[in-house]
């Protein structure tokens, strides 16, 4: 029989191994807003560099209509589509 895991107890296993204490179901219900926030954007998302965000790698970007927040790969792929999309037309 396969053991259910839950993400909760993922998170905290992490935590433990690194010797960092999260609070897994505050991680969890930040994703799910993020989430939340991003597809029920009117779009298409205009995502800019935080404002306070100092880093090069791993930078996150803020989308200026829903306040979603992705990182810097994932605003790449999403521009990247959007100019694929525009050649369709």
């Amino acid at each position: 029989m396969e053991k259910t895991v839950r993400l909760q107890d993922v998170i905290k296993a992490i935590g433990k191994g690194i010797g960092v204490k999260f609070d897994a179901d505050q991680i969890i219900n930040d994703v799910k807003e993020n989430f939340g926030k991003l597809f029920s954007c009117p779009g298409p998302h205009d995502f800019q560099k935080k404002p306070d965000d100092k880093k090069i790698l791993g930078a996150k970007y803020v989308c200026s209509h829903c306040k979603g927040e992705v990182g810097g790969v994932e605003r790449n792929w999403y521009e990247r589509g959007l100019e694929h999309g525009k050649k369709l037309r």
